[in-house]
This record gives structure tokens, sequence and C-alpha cells, in this order.
């Protein structure tokens, strides 16, 4: 019985999960948003951003766990690391020009403060800054130091810190909570229920009552990866290129529709 609850979803599937969710939270979140806080704001378009919120952050622990996955089963994890940094700074590069005209990069508020942007780096940065944390436990502490010792302990959580570090002052999409999503996604891999604490921990704790509805969804999103086969399914450069570049893609779509309905 256990084995038929975890074959459902391969790698791809979740890939595809993650991507309806979040880039159809993204969709209502564009359409919706420039009606906040305006006369023409009614209680539709005020629902259909909620809703546009919750389905993103339901797929964002899918995403999470899906980059710790790929950690552990990497041949090569400098390639792995690589191909994240690299979709992130496109990413970026084409995010900024489409919705600021300008091709930089947004620190602000961060250690490069001087800049006017205000919106937070895309979540693949925050992707890498969480698989570079746990490529450190995996493949340089676990080696130096002996599993389960009070020192092997102590300097995967000065990594964990350090990297969580990097996220909050470079202003990351969800800041460190994404990197401590992955972490956690690691360190309780063995079982998929203490990942639904560690997840409902994170969300309380860093958001609180306040983040509302919020707050729940992306314990609905870890429940999607109980279904997890270990299967990647789909894997080839295609399946990289079109699960990189769907994002950029379809938000360029997005902000020049939102730009549109802005205008009018």
């Amino acid at each position: 019985m256990k084995q038929e609850f975890k074959k459902v979803f391969s790698g791809f599937s979740l890939k595809l999960i993650c991507l309806v969710t979040m880039i159809t939270g993204m969709l209502l979140v564009q359409l919706n948003a420039p009606f906040y806080g305006t006369d023409l704001q009614t209680k539709k378009t005020e629902t259909l951003l909620k809703l546009g919120y919750n389905l993103y952050y339901i797929g964002v622990p899918i995403a999470c766990f899906l980059a710790a996955e790929a950690v552990l089963k990497t041949k090569n994890v400098g390639k792995l690391l690589l191909r994240l940094f690299i979709a992130a700074v496109v990413t970026e590069f084409v995010f900024d020009l489409a919705k600021y005209g300008s091709a930089m990069f947004d620190f602000s508020n961060g250690i490069f403060g001087n800049k006017a942007l205000t919106s937070p780096m895309n979540f693949f940065f925050t992707l890498f800054a969480g698989a570079l944390c746990i490529s450190l436990m995996e493949y340089v502490i676990a080696k130096r130091f002996k599993p389960a010792t009070i020192m092997h302990n102590l300097v995967e959580l000065l990594v964990l810190i350090f990297c969580v570090a990097i996220a909050y002052v470079l202003k990351f999409e969800h800041s460190g909570v994404g990197v401590f999503m992955i972490a956690a996604m690691y360190l309780f891999h063995e079982n998929r229920f203490l990942t639904l604490i560690a997840i409902a921990a994170i969300q309380i704790v860093v958001l609180g009552s306040a983040a509302g509805m919020i707050m729940y969804t992306p314990v609905i999103g870890t429940l999607f990866t109980w279904f997890y086969s270990g299967e990647e399914g789909p894997n080839g450069t295609g399946v990289h290129l079109f699960v990189y570049g769907a994002f950029p893609v379809v938000y360029v779509i997005l902000i020049r529709m939102a730009a549109g309905i802005a205008a009018k």
C-alpha cells in the first residue's frame, strides 16, 4: 500500500504541476493587481488577486522539493548549480527589461541600496541559493565531518544561516524562506511527514497569521511531493529549456497584458 501511495507523480509531472500553479497564479495576479487600491477594485478582482497568490504559493514548495531532489540525484552538482545560476541571470534580465525597461539587477534595499527598483530578485536565485546550501551539506560537509556529531551539525547550521543571509540581503524572492524550505526538503528527505511539519512551521514562524491563506497553501503544495514516485520522467535538454524558459516568456507576456490594462 505504501508503494502505491508513492508511485503517482514523476519528477516531470511535478514540474508540470509546479509550472501550471505558479504561472496561473502569476496570470491572475498580473491581470488583477492593476485594480488593487483603485476605484476599479471590486470584490471579484480582490478575490482573483488572492487566488492568484495562493496558486503561486502552492507551486513554491514543489519547486523547492525538485531542487533538493536534483541535488541528491545529479551526477554533476557543479553543472546543476551553473544551470540554475544562468537561468536566474537570464530570467532577471528579462524580468527587469520587461517591467522597468532597464536590464538591471534589483538589489534595492540590499547591499546596493542606491537602486530605485523595488521588486525582489526572481525565484531561480532562491533555488540556486538553496541548492548551493544543500550541495555544501551533501558533498562537502558530509565528507569532512563525521555525521551526527556536534561539529557536523554546527557547520551545517552555519552554512544554512549563510545562504539564508545571502537570500535576505540580496532580496531573492521569498527571501530566506525559500532557502529554509529547500533545506527542510533535504534534511527530512526520508520522512515526508516531518517535511510537511517543517514547511508549516516555517510559514507560521516567518509569516504568522497576518499572511492569511498564503500561510497554508505551501503546505498544500508540499502534499503533492508525497506522491513522488522517485522517477524522473522526461528529463532531456528540451525539458530543461522548457522548464527554465517558461517563466521569463510567460512573465513578459503578462507584464505587457497588465500594462495594457493599467493604461485603460
